[in-house]
Order: structure tokens, then sequence, then C-alpha cells
């Protein structure tokens, strides 16, 4: 907290010294905006030419800052935005028109954009460079929160980019739900992090099934369309964006100091030998400090033990020889300390752009260098990206999107889950002092040492993605349109990894290498044609059609060798010198093809209906249903534009309703076909001798009926803005129905394959949305927006391989799906308490003990059973939601915070067991732990006893994060315009300050493990 007041106190003091110079001599615009019906508040006023804004009063009226021939630009949502030139005078009188659809600007809709108040599908959209202050350093972090029904997992590793990304939640059994990204047009199917979020304009989220229809393939988990940044002004733009931050651990998960673990270490044995203890008081005792009434005579006695007491208890307590000595001689390691790190962070972002007539150009590069709290974990990139259009004649144009990116994940990240239990009196050198300890308590039951393995194996990592997207379009007469787009995206990846034989777990096999190496080629190929024509200014129609080709490949090779001769110096550089190759390939290939169409018709901007189709064909599926048909139908009614229509403090309002049926393909190339492995097979002879031979076996069951999986969906949404734009939102209530699930159906032993990829089943999932924003405050020196989003979704498997018989169905215990209930069930035995001191014949029934977790016998036959589980509930949220406030003060200096919350999730809490399998060997985690004078109810004793039945324990993961605090400010342009400065901004975040999970007492609820607090300080000038 202390580092935010300072980056606090630093912006403010740049504010307050620089008033006088921002006050002395400023030429000052007033004016009035208004409308028909009269003054209007709460209107954005910006002067274009030197960056200065601000917002009318209640009473209309604005001042502004500025001198003839600035150019005025005055916004407000369910106006016509207007630009006014100041030519000398001093008091401007505005008025805007109504535009009581307000929704001009353009979404990705598919193969084209649509005006937003044409859209009848669910389209969410954030506007990336609102958010640039919050420094997001991936596409996720883009993402996460802004969008209702859009669930982002959080990846606290340098890297950042493996969250989960999931719309409106699970909907499949086996197959993939990750939604399917489109990058300025065209489908993309590289990495998120090739994506330098810096270069982001804005992105739209597809979630209904109608919205992402034209897409078909792979488009029931709803479709992410990325818009990139382009050339906006006529003369050249040079944008540069630099931070730097520290990142740090936003949660410890503290173990035991050295002297909490030897009380620890006493619990630990006294808990083991509970039922000696009557016998033998004290026996784990520190000799110095024994009960009342025991002697040091008789405390030896209990094992006919001599020598030093302490020595003798130190034994007793299961401390090894290493660790005796170093409790002696008061040497101590703090491993925790030694597993992480603070990680310094440093990005910088580069980019030209411009437009003419007939070029429109942007060029960026960004380098990015993260490390992370967990030593040995980095990440860096390179990205340079290249948008380019140019209009070649009145008819045709030729451009290209293309992004290079260099990722590096080298290095090997410590294992800091094993390293943070070894004992406080570990070793952690040698006993020569010249390198890392083997084994830190000279134990080989015991877990080696970490930071020996990071320090002995050597691991590269580096990927080069190329992906680009190259078009052309005609202009033909009658307005109609062609657009053809091909997408070719190449991909590199070399890992290379050496294991010393100088570290003793390698030197057995005299080293380790191994060198893999992954290319992949794929391409994309689109032929769109489009026509958009509005007849008697009433009827406006846009069409779509085209069709799309597709092509994957790839090619993977891995050698490993180990035995190196004579040594294994060189490690992968010579990994032939190895005496045992290991070497593989695997290479595959897949195609896909689709044809589609789209119409959008919309009369008198009132009525609309969007109508589309596509036919999908995918290599992976079996030989008799490669095809399949995706049809989609949408309904839009703007009422507010309807005559009868007049209902005070209502400006906009838009019903919505559509039906789609999407398609999912997300699976491997080859479940549908049968598949030959050979190998050798050691057999012995009658007479003894073992020969080889050669074996040709298939390694899984085709299906020729395989098929697409399919969703249903219906969608019905309200957008709406109320009180001149000061509240407006969308609200959306869904319904999916999911057949032809694909499924890995296991089967019967006797058929000799343990299970096939078949089409099974049904899963509903449904739900509700609603995203508010707000103009809560619009002054001239403060104005205040809040933006909100909720959401929930329930779904349920409805059927899996169908009732027999007349009976119920049956669910699947073995995978875990349950008829009726949700995809994420938890099914378990419920807990109802720890059994207590008074609760001794009670335990003992279950094989257990006081301390030991009661669990529910539902049925009261004294044994547990599958009929005593129950469903407990879900390890998905049960709801989600988010906030944002963003707040102006003195125009230039700008403050925003933003929350999100997952509630209602189980996740599993077996710490509360207290049980480790070598408890006495290892350090433990501080936290409560039953005794029979702390009997408390929520955890049990040190090394309890589960009673021989395999049970979870389970809690609530509910969380609130405040996810990001940000300030800016912006120095005035009259500062810096003689430097040629066009802008200039300084700014500072803090990212994930505070996370609070009421129910959940273990690092970090949403990642079971450390993440990381990044503090960041950042400039940002344009030229």
């Amino acid at each position: 907290m202390k580092a935010i007041y300072k980056i606090l106190a630093l912006v403010m003091a740049i504010f307050l010294l620089n008033c006088p110079v921002w006050l002395y001599g400023q030429s000052k615009i007033s004016g009035a905006i208004l409308d028909k019906n009269g003054k209007l508040s709460g209107v954005t006023v910006t002067n274009k030419t030197n960056g200065d804004n601000t917002s009318t009063n209640q009473s209309g009226s604005f001042i502004i800052t500025g001198k003839n021939g600035d150019i005025l630009e005055i916004r407000s949502i369910g106006y016509v935005t207007q630009r006014v030139i100041l030519k000398g005078s001093e008091q401007l009188r505005i008025i805007l028109e109504e535009d009581a659809t307000s929704l001009d600007e353009v979404v990705v809709v598919g193969y084209g954009t649509e005006k937003r108040k044409d859209v009848t599908g669910a389209i969410a959209s954030i506007d990336a460079t609102k958010i640039r202050n919050e420094h997001p350093a991936s596409v996720n972090d883009i993402l996460r929160g802004n969008v209702a029904g859009l669930n982002i997992g959080l990846d606290p590793s340098a890297d950042g980019n493996d969250g989960s990304i999931l719309v409106r939640g699970k909907n499949t059994l086996n197959a993939g739900s990750t939604p399917l990204i489109i990058l300025d047009g065209a489908i993309y199917s590289g990495s998120i992090a090739s994506i330098n979020p810096d270069d982001i304009k804005s992105v739209d989220v597809l979630k209904d099934g109608s919205a992402a229809a034209i897409y078909g393939s792979s488009s029931a988990s709803g479709v992410i369309a990325i818009t990139t940044k382009r050339g906006t002004t006529d003369k050249p733009t040079v944008d540069v964006n630099a931070t730097t931050g520290l990142a740090t651990m936003s949660v410890n998960q503290e173990v035991y100091s050295p002297e909490e673990f030897i009380s620890f270490r006493q619990a630990v044995q006294e808990s083991l030998h509970a039922s000696s203890l009557t016998d033998r008081p004290g026996q784990y005792s520190n000799p110095f400090s024994l009960p009342e009434g025991v002697t040091l005579e008789q405390w030896l006695a209990y094992d006919s033990s001599t020598g030093d007491p302490n020595e003798v208890w130190l034994r007793r307590l299961g401390l090894q020889p290493v660790e005796i000595t170093n409790y002696r001689d008061g040497n101590t390691t703090d491993w925790y300390n030694l597993s992480f790190k603070q990680g310094l962070r440093q990005d910088f972002n580069v980019s030209i752009s411009g437009k003419s007539k007939d070029v429109n150009y942007y060029w960026a590069g960004n380098y990015q260098d993260n490390e992370g709290i967990v030593k040995g974990d980095r990440f860096k990139t390179f990205r340079n990206r290249l948008n380019l259009e140019a209009k070649v004649t009145s008819f045709l144009k030729f451009g290209m999107n293309t992004q290079f990116s260099f990722e590096d994940r080298s290095g090997t990240p410590l294992a800091w889950a094993d390293l943070i239990t070894q004992t406080p009196y570990a070793s952690l050198y040698n006993t020569e002092g010249t390198d890392y300890s083997y084994l830190p308590v000279g134990n080989n039951n015991t877990f080696e040492n970490e930071l020996g393995v990071q320090k002995y194996t050597t691991t590269v990592d580096k990927t080069y993605a190329l992906n680009s997207s190259i078009y052309g379009e005609i202009n033909f007469p009658f307005g109609i349109k062609f657009r053809s787009t091909f997408t070719p995206n190449l991909h590199f990846n070399n890992t290379y990894k050496h294991q010393s034989s100088a570290w003793p777990s390698y030197s057995t096999i005299n080293g380790a290498a191994s060198r893999a190496r992954t290319t992949t080629y794929q391409w994309l190929l689109d032929n769109v044609f489009s026509w958009e024509k509005t007849f008697a200014d009433r009827h406006r129609f846009n069409i779509t059609a085209g069709q799309t080709a597709q092509k994957y490949q790839t090619w993977y090779d891995i050698m490993d060798n180990s035995l190196f001769s004579p040594n294994d110096n060189l490690g992968y550089h010579n990994i032939g010198s190895g005496t045992n190759p290991i070497i593989s390939s695997n290479d595959q290939y897949s195609t896909q093809a689709a044809y589609f169409g789209r119409v959008n018709y919309a009369y008198d901007d009132r009525y609309i209906v969007t109508a589309t189709f596509r036919r999908d064909g995918n290599s992976a599926f079996g030989q008799q249903y490669p095809w399949a048909n995706f049809p989609s139908i949408g309904l839009g009614w703007n009422f507010s534009n309807e005559k009868f229509f007049n209902i005070d403090g209502v400006d906009y309002g838009k019903l919505r309703l559509t039906y789609s049926q999407n398609g999912n393909g997300n699976i491997g190339r080859y479940i549908a076909l049968s598949q030959l492995k050979g190998g050798q097979l050691l057999n012995v002879k009658p007479d003894g001798t073992v020969i080889s031979d050669s074996q040709l076996y298939a390694s899984n069951l085709p299906n020729i009926n395989l098929q697409w999986e399919k969703t249903q969906s219906l969608n019905v949404g309200l957008d709406f803005s109320l009180m001149k734009a000061i509240l407006s939102g969308s609200i959306n209530l869904y319904s999916n129905k999911t057949t032809n699930l694909l499924a890995l159906r296991s089967l019967p032993d006797v058929l000799g394959f343990e299970n096939v990829w078949s089409n099974l089943g049904q899963v509903n999932n449904k739900g509700f949305e609603i995203s508010l924003s707000s103009r809560n405050f619009n002054r001239e020196n403060f104005s205040w927006n809040t933006a909100v989003n909720f959401a929930l979704n329930r779904n349920k498997i409805v059927s899996l391989y169908g009732a027999a018989d007349g009976q119920p169905e049956a669910s699947d215990l073995t995978n875990g799906w349950f008829i009726d209930q949700d995809l994420n069930a938890v099914w378990d035995y419920r807990i109802v308490g720890v059994y207590q001191n008074n609760e001794v014949a009670e335990a003992d029934k279950y094989n257990k003990q006081p301390g030991d977790f009661n669990l529910l016998d539902s049925n009261g036959d004294g044994v547990y059973t599958d009929t005593d589980k129950q469903f407990l509930g879900s390890t998905a949220p049960r709801f989600t939601w988010s906030m944002r406030n963003d707040f102006s003060i003195y125009k230039d200096f700008t403050f925003s915070f933003f929350i999100y919350s997952n509630w209602g999730q189980l996740a599993k809490y077996n710490q509360a067991k207290n049980y480790s399998q070598y408890i006495e060997r290892f350090n433990f985690y501080k936290q409560p732990y039953w005794t029979p004078t702390n009997p408390i109810n929520d955890y049990a004793r040190i090394q309890s006893n589960d009673g021989g039945i395999a049970f979870n324990v389970w809690r609530k993961a509910s969380f609130i994060r405040l996810d990001n605090i940000s300030v800016g400010y912006t120095v005035p342009s009259r500062m810096i315009e003689k430097a040629s400065i066009r802008h200039l901004k300084l700014f500072a975040t803090v990212k994930n300050p505070f996370v609070w999970a009421p129910d959940w007492n273990y690092w970090d609820p949403q990642t079971n493990g450390p993440t990381p607090q990044i503090y960041t300080l950042g400039l940002n000038i344009s030229l």
C-alpha cells in the first residue's frame, strides 16, 4: 500500500505544481449546448486541436480553452456528433440533432460489419483504447470482466496469456469449448500471446448463436472478434507507450518458521501416537518443560534413551541427523523466500500511423520482458505489426494485416510447491559448501533440492509466428463488392532441454537431453460478395455471400537421449553422443471448407430481420457425415422509433429475438479413423531364447458415423438508453440445447478397446446477462462514469446413452456425468463436521477417531457407499459480476478502478484434512488443526484418517477481486506543443492489489497458487 500512496503523491504533486502554468494566459471559450427541448447537461466538448476537454453543467453551459481555428467536437449519446471551428466568438450556442438510434457505430458481425442499430444478435463491444491506462499486458486482460457472460481465467505466470476463455458457460462433454478468435476479419488460429494488446482498437464478442452463426464451424462456444488499429490522421502520428513495473506476491501462504516448526513436529508426533500418550505423558515434549509429575529420568526411560536429552527429543520428533546438527548450530534456511522473488516488468511500444486519400498505414513494434514471482519464470516477446491498405483505382484496393512475433519462454521455473515444504533445519548446501545439497535432510524418502534441479536443468523454449491477412477488394456496379482474403499462418517452436549429469538425479543416466521441433503451416482463403443498398429511405439491405477453405498441417519431431559418452557437457548441442536414443514424430493434416450467406433487412429503422445460412465440411468427422448445415434467424424491433412511442426519459429501445444452430468441430483430427501403430514385442521361444517380433495393431476403434456436435440457441434481448444516455445497457436471456454431443464413450473390455468417440446425449444451457453504463456526474471539472456487468449461467445433462427397458436413464459415474445435473457438479460425501472427544464410539463405527472428519451416512446403514454421496454444488461460478468506475478530475487527471467477482463455486480444499503422506518429514502450511484441547469443527487433526473412504473436502471459493487501480495525468498541450508533442500522459497502475474470499484460506482462490501484484509506471507520448 505504501507504493500506491507514493505513486498517487507523485502524480498529485506534478498536477499541483503545474496548475499556475496552465491557468496563466488562457483564452476561455464559453457556450451552451441545446437540443429542441432545451439545454443539455453532460455533453462532452473536446478541443481536437489542443486536446482540452470538458462537459456541460446542469444548465448546459461549458468553458474550454481555445483559439481561432481550433476544432471543437461535441459528442453525446443520443445525438449526432458535431464539429465546430472557432471563429473568434467567445460565446457559442450549439444545437444538437437527435439520433434516436445513437448507434451508428460499426460492430463486427462476421465477414463484414453492421451498424449497431441494425444488429439482432447479442454482441458486446470493448473499446480497448479506453482502458489503455490500465496497461493490459495481454488480450485476456482486455477481455476480463468487461463483457457479461465472458469468463476469463487468471494466469499467474510471467507469460499471463494462458487463462481459460469461456463464453456463456460450458455446453459440451469432451469437445473443446474455447471460442473462435477472429482477427481483423479472418479466423485466427495462432496464439493469443502473439497479439500485442496495444495494437488492439476494439473487441466484439458475439455471444449468441445468431451473431456467430455465419462462422458455423466451432462457433457454438462463441466468437471473439479483434480489430487492430489503423491510421486516423492525415499527418503521420508517432505514438510511444513505455511502462516499467514490479511484480510482487499478492498472497502469502505461510509455512512454519523454525521455532514454530518444532512445535508443529511435536503436535504431529502426538497426533500419530495419541493412543500411547496415556502411558507416556510428555513423550514428545521438550525435556526442559515436561508435564507436571514427569521427571527427566522417566522421560528418557520411555524408549530407553541415553545421552543428550535435546538430541533424544529431536530424534523422537523425527528430525534427521542433518537437521539435528543444524538445530544445535542454529543454522536455518528460509526455503519460502528462496522460492519467490520480485519480478521486473518492462513493456515498450512504438507505432507510426497515418492516412492519405489513397493509403492507410499502421506500423507498430513491441518489446515485452516480464519476470514472474517464481524464480526462473520469465517471458520475453518481440511483436511487430503492419496494417497497410492502398486504393489503386476508384474500384480496386489491396491491403494486408501482418503480425510477426517472437516469444521466449526459456528457463526452468522453480518447483516451488516442493521446495517450500523443505524443513527449516534442512541444509541448503552440501557439507563442503560448494554446491546445493542433493537431499537437504539426507533422507532418500524426501524431495530433492529443487534449487539444484533448476541449476542443472537448461531449457530453451522459443517460438516464432507469422500471421498475415492479405486481401483485395473490387467495387462492381450497383454497389456490389467482392473481397478475397488469403490468410497464411506459420508457427515454429524449438524446445531444447538438458539435465546435467552433475546433479545426482541425472548422474545415474550420465545426463539427459532432448530436442523438439514443431512446424505448423495453415492457410485460409475467404471469397466474399457483399451488397448494401437503401431504397426509398426506408428499406435497407445488407447481403453477404461467400466461400471459405482452410488447410492445416503440422510436423513434430522429438529426439531424446541419455547415457552420454564420454560426457554430457554439450547437452542438446551434441545429442548424438548419447547411447540411448529415442526418436519419434507426429505429423498431422486436416482440411475444412464452407459456404455461407447472410441477409440483413431493416425497414424504416424500426423492423430488422437477419437470416444466415452456412454449410460446413471438416475432414475430422466420419466419412458419412463430414458436412453439416447451420441456419439462423434474428428479429429486431426499434420500438423507440414508433410514432406511438413517446415516453419521457426513454431515448432508445430495441427488442431482439434470435434462433440459431451452430456447430462444434473442436476435436482431434484423426479420432474418427482407426489408427495403426507398430512396435517391437519380446517373445520367449521354448528353448528360452528371447526374440524381438514386429507388431502392428489398431490403437483405437473408428467411427464412420461421427458427426458435428450441434447447439440450438434461443436469445431474447433488450437494448436501451434512458435520460439522454445517463443510463444505458442491454439485457439478454438465452437458452441453448446441445445434441450429438462429442464424447469419449467407455466400452466393455470384451471389445478390445477402452473407448470410442461417439455422438450421444443432450446438454441444456441457459442464463441471464445484464450490462449497464451510467454517467453519474458530468461537471466542468469532474465526471464519474460506471459500467456494471452481471451474468449467471446454468447447465444440465439431459441425456447420455438413453434409457433401457423403461428404466430411468443411468448416469456415468466413471466420467462424472450425472443426468439432470450440472456438467461441473460436485458429487461427494457431505462433511457434517469433525468427530469430537465425546464421539469416540460413533467414530469407531467408521474406523475413525476424534479429530477425523465426520461424513454423513445418509441411509444410516453404517457403511459408506455411493448411495451416501450427495450433490454438493458446482465448480462453476453461480454468478459473476464486474464493475468499473472512471473519474475525470480537473480535465487532465484521471482515476479508475475495476472490480470483478466469481461467486458460489466450489473448489477442493483437502488441506483441511491436515494430511500428508510424509508429514513427519516436511514442513507444512500454517493453518488450524484439531486437538483435544482445540476441538474445532472445520479442520481435522494432524494426519487425520479417511477411514478407508476416498472423499474430498469442498469449500466455497467465492471471491471479489480489486483487479486494477489506475491514475493518469495528461500534460496540457500548450505546455508541450513547442516541442511538437501532440499528447503526453503519465500514468500509474496497481494490478491485483486485493482479493477477498470469505470462505477460502489457501493461496489465491482463482489459481490455488501464488499470484502477482504488479505496480506499473507508464508514459504515453504522441508526436
